[in-house]
């Protein structure tokens, strides 16, 4: 019965990651960081929630996410600052 209690809580933490924001609200030291700090924290969270529940599929999405988001800024910071760089 706990495997599936587990699965239970993997699928709707990954559905609905507002519920862990909303309680990363209630802690005061957490409150203050900015938004996309708490993004990254519910990001990491449900990443490890559904790794330790042995779901590798979300953790190759989570990655190829990563590599874009980085390789978009570099492109960005190119593109500003072209004729600072050569």
């Amino acid at each position: 019965m706990f495997p599936i209690l587990w699965h239970n809580i993997c699928i709707i933490i990954t559905i609905f990651p507002g519920i862990l924001f909303f309680f990363m609200n209630r802690i005061p030291y957490v409150k203050k960081k900015k938004e996309m700090d708490k993004y990254a924290i519910c990001l990491i969270a449900v990443v490890a929630i559904n790794l330790a529940a042995g779901n590798l599929i979300l953790l190759q999405k989570t990655v190829i996410l990563i590599i874009g988001a980085i390789v978009f800024f570099v492109i960005e910071y190119l593109l500003e600052n072209r004729e600072n760089i050569t």
